[in-house]
Order: structure tokens, then sequence, then C-alpha cells
């Protein structure tokens, strides 16, 4: 008998699995059915127990090992030796929590009756019922509607996700007035609530996992029939309150945990590894859910560490390491309030050129990109401040995008609004000439920026690059304001600041206690066709006061 809480209940269901264990100790391995490993799983649910602790060998799993809708103050261990495998060509999570749906990507999969509320507007603490289904203590789906604002598109129009979404507990209800159990955490001007299940919901109609544990999980995702890899290995969906620690997920294509339409996940010394490194590969994804963190991981041979996508929102990644991986800042969805802290990646991306809804408050806080950080094109209040520490640098270079034309939701031109860089080095490498680049849309398409910050930064381009810092040209009217910083540049004949072409509209300048360390003359380049207005307090150039005799084309300034 393997190691159990619940002695007693186990002695009554332990023979079919020692009898499928003592028939394979012959070839050397231990190996247990999955589909008695199920009902054993089920038994426990059924009797009230609290846990179920997995055998101690390979499980065989000819489909998901499932903890179904409405299971609660429930935890699914392993122990040593235990290991889900996939004993199937056919393609199936491991493991579910919940429902492996598509709630995170489509209204169309909250089937419940629908509510129709007021406008509410973000942190609201109550919603108010405009017609619909009377409301009633319980789960809900609160969902947006509106074709053009609660939605997005990709620029090609090929494929439109729902963003605006949202797991929402009501406690009590006064007339028309519902009393959430927290503030909602966006505005929805036109929206809905979609019933889940009620407070007094029989067990089998129930519809959200809460208060979930799962423990010293080994999930290999590669098929012992075929060797193919698992589409997603763990799926949590529509769950309140999952905690995932000490799990090892290797061998998948799309993700290797997937979070669906959840609220307060939080994953805890995951190893993940062997996913698809050329197209998705995602090893830990969350779709339209809010309140999640991921801590203490480790990432390896998979394309993206963690992305977070759907609307997404209140996000943390905290003490991860995935120095060859990319992570996803928000794929341009309309996530809100995502923060990298204390990781090591090879490239940070926030939002996605793809989509144009960008992302709403993005921090990447002491973490270092030994390749680049890209802010994309809908980003809004990024922060990238500091660096990982013992590193050299915060990155080499940061790039940002402007994404024009198509047919995505919304339309028109998309750019970053606002950046701030804070307290970090950026340090060039021979293949990375500039530190931050902004990028054209295309050789002659409109290139754009909001407002860039930058404060008590360090930008040394030692390999010949022309700039440090090069904007390459604006349709618009960047506000650019750079204060206690240091530049080094080895480029004689070039400006640590270059800014493009402007045509009628303006570089808005603000320079003040910079230190410019460079070989020629100049601190500032600026196109023929460009205009600009400055602010030059306290700057100085190899130790002497920026006048405008280090401007290169001083006739800019108007």
């Amino acid at each position: 008998m393997w190691n159990s809480p619940h002695v007693a209940m186990e002695s009554l269901r332990v023979l079919p699995l020692l009898f499928v264990a003592i028939a394979n100790i012959a070839a050397g391995q231990t190996i247990y059915d999955g589909s008695v490993v199920q009902s054993e799983l089920n038994a426990a649910i059924a009797a009230g127990q609290t846990s179920y602790t997995l055998p101690p060998g390979r499980i065989n799993l000819s489909g998901s090992l499932w903890l179904p809708p409405g299971t609660s103050s429930f935890t699914l261990k392993g122990q040593t030796g235990s290991r889900l495998v996939r004993n199937s060509s056919s393609d199936f999570p491991l493991v579910v929590v919940g429902t492996n749906g598509a709630h995170g990507y489509d209204n169309g999969a909250f089937t419940g009756p629908a509510t129709s509320i007021a406008p509410a507007q973000e942190g609201s603490i109550s919603l108010t019922r405009i017609g619909g289904q009377a409301l009633v203590p319980g789960w809900y789906g609160l969902i947006g509607t509106n074709p053009q604002d609660d939605f997005v598109r990709t620029a090609d129009g090929a494929t439109t996700f729902a963003f605006k979404r949202e797991l929402v507990r009501v406690l009590s209800v006064a007339g028309n007035v519902a009393t959430l159990e927290g503030p909602i955490g966006r505005s929805f001007g036109t929206g809905e609530m979609r019933f889940l299940e009620s407070q007094v919901t029989a067990q089998h109609d129930k519809k959200v996992c809460q208060r979930i544990s799962l423990q010293n999980l080994v999930l290999d995702g590669t098929s012992a029939v075929d060797g193919s890899k698992v589409s997603k290995v763990l799926v949590i969906g529509v769950t309140n309150g999952v905690y995932v620690d000490d799990v090892s997920v290797s061998s998948f294509s799309t993700s290797g945990i997937s979070v669906l339409f959840s609220k307060g996940v939080t994953i805890n010394r995951a190893r993940i590894s062997l996913g698809r490194n050329d197209a998705l590969g995602y090893g830990i994804e969350f779709v339209g859910s809010r309140f999640v963190t991921v801590r203490n991981s480790n990432f390896s041979t998979t394309r993206t560490g963690v992305l977070f996508q759907g609307g997404t929102m209140d996000a943390l990644v905290a003490d991860c390491l995935g120095p060859t991986l990319n992570f996803d800042v928000g794929h341009g969805q309309g996530e809100k309030r995502l923060t990298y802290r204390r990781v090591l990646a090879d490239k940070f991306a926030v939002a996605n050129t793809a989509w144009r809804r960008g992302v709403d408050g993005a921090t990447i806080e002491d973490c270092t990109a030994f390749d680049s950080i890209t802010v994309n094109a809908g980003a809004s209040n990024v922060l990238i401040k500091g660096k990982y520490s013992g590193q050299a640098s915060t990155t080499p270079m940061i790039v940002t995008t402007t994404v024009t034309g198509g047919n995505g939701i919304p339309n028109g031109d998309s750019f970053v609004h606002s950046l701030t860089l804070e307290d970090g080095t950026s340090l060039g490498t021979p293949d990375k000439g500039y530190n931050l680049y902004m990028v054209e849309s295309s050789p002659d398409g409109p290139c754009m920026l909001g407002s860039l910050t930058i404060r008590n930064w360090t930008f040394k381009t030692l390999f010949g690059a022309p700039s440090n810092l090069r904007f390459t040209r604006t349709t618009n009217s960047p506000t650019i304001s750079i204060h206690n910083s240091t530049f080094e540049n080895v480029y004689e004949y070039g400006a640590p600041l270059y800014f493009g072409a402007s045509g009628t509209n303006r570089w808005n300048l603000d320079l003040q206690g910079n230190s410019f360390n460079v070989p020629g003359q100049y601190v500032v380049q600026f196109h023929t066709n460009s205009t600009a207005s400055w602010t030059n307090l306290s700057n100085l150039i190899n130790g002497n006061p920026v006048t405008l005799a280090n401007v290169n084309n001083p006739g800019a300034l108007q």
C-alpha cells in the first residue's frame, strides 16, 4: 500500500491497483492503470475526503485525470515515483481541473442565463441589473458584449477574441443591485452576467472548482505509443483558488500549464521543459484570468516561459529563470496590471504587433533580458526598472513599435503610449548596436510614440553604433524626457541621441542632468526634415556644459 492519509479508505480499494502493479514487477517497472486511478480519485471526492495521493509508479493514462467542476477544498498529490504518462496516441491533457473549454476566449462558451447590466466602472463593487435573468448569490461570468469595444481581432482580420471577461461572485442581491465579493478589474460599457452556479446549486450541477491544491506531480506529455507531444499537459479552467506546487511538466506543443478563465491561481516551483520551440510552446499560459502568480519556477527548451492573453489582469511572475526563452508581458489583448520581478530571460515582449488592444500597466522590475525588451504598439503605463542582481545590464536593447493598416479591432494606427525606464543599464553587444530603437512600421509608414521618460539610466554602445538612442522618424509629436542618465559611445561621427524626420510634427525634448561621454562634439543630431523643442538643463558633455554647439542641425530647434 502506498502512503495515504486515509488508510482506512485505501484499504477498501487498494487491491485493483496492487494487482496491476504486481503484474508489471517482472518487467522491472511499477505501472498503474489511469482509469483505476480515476475511479479512486472519484471515490475520494465523493466520500468528502480532502486529498488523494497518487500511487508510487508510472500511471498510464488513456484519458485525462479529472477533478470535475464543483470539486472544492481538495488536494491531489504525488509521491516519490509517481509519474503520469499519456499511454495513447490521442491528444488530451494529462490532468484537468474543472473545465477544459473555451471560456477564456469565447463568449459562446457561456451558456447560462444572461443578465444585462448597467455600465460599470473599474473598481465597482456592485452591479445593477437592467434586464434579463434576475440575479441571485453565486458565481457568474461577467463579459463584455459590444462588438467593437469588447473584442480584439488580428490586423489581417482572421481571428477575433472577446477580451472583456471576469469570473465574479455575487454575495447578495437587493432589488436589482448585486454586491460582489470584490471590485471588478476593468470597466464594462455593455456587459452581461452569465450564470454559472448559485449558492444552492446541487453538487452535480456546479461549474466552479474552488480551493484546489496540486502537489508534487510529474506530468510527461510524451506519448508512450508514438512519441508525439501533447497539446496541453495541465489545464485549469473556471476555478477560484488553485495552488500548484512542485510540479514537473514536459513535452507539449501548445502549453505546459493552461489556466483558463480563473481567479486566484498560484504556480510555485514549476519545472517546465521540452515544449515546442518554433511556434506556440507556452510554458505557462493564462487566458482571461485574474489574480494569478508564478513563483520560483524554471523554464527550458521551449519557446516562451509565461504568456498572458485574453485580457488577463493582476498578474505576477517572480524569481523565475528562463535565460534562453521569451517572456510575454501581455499579448496585446487588453491585459492589465502585469508584473515581472527578478526574472532572467532572453527576451521580454510587452504587447504584440498582431493585436491592438495593447497592455495597460506592465512592470519589468529587477529583471535582465540577454537579447532585448520590445515594447509593442498599444502598450500604456509600462515601467522597466533596475536589473537582475549580479547581471551587468537590464538589456542590450529596447525596441518600440508602431502598427498601422489592416482589418484589426480596434483599427487605425497603434503605438506605444507611455514608457518609463528607471535605474537600469543598457549595454550594447556586437549584434545589438542601439540601446533604444524606435522602429518604423515600414520604410515609409507611420512611426509614432507617446511619452518616453528615462531616469537614472546608463546607456553604453561600445561597438561602433552611431547613436545610443535612435528615433528613426515620427508622424506625431512625442514627448521625451531624459534625466540624470549617462551615455557612452565610441562612434566619433554620430551623436548619442538621434532624431529623424518629423515633418510638420515636433520632437518635444526635456534633457536634464545627463552626462555624455563621447569622442565627438555632438550630443544630439536632428534630421534635416525635423522640428524640435528642448529643455537643456545641467547636461554635460565630457565634463563641459552642453550648448547649441553640441547639436548637429541646431536649426531644428524652434
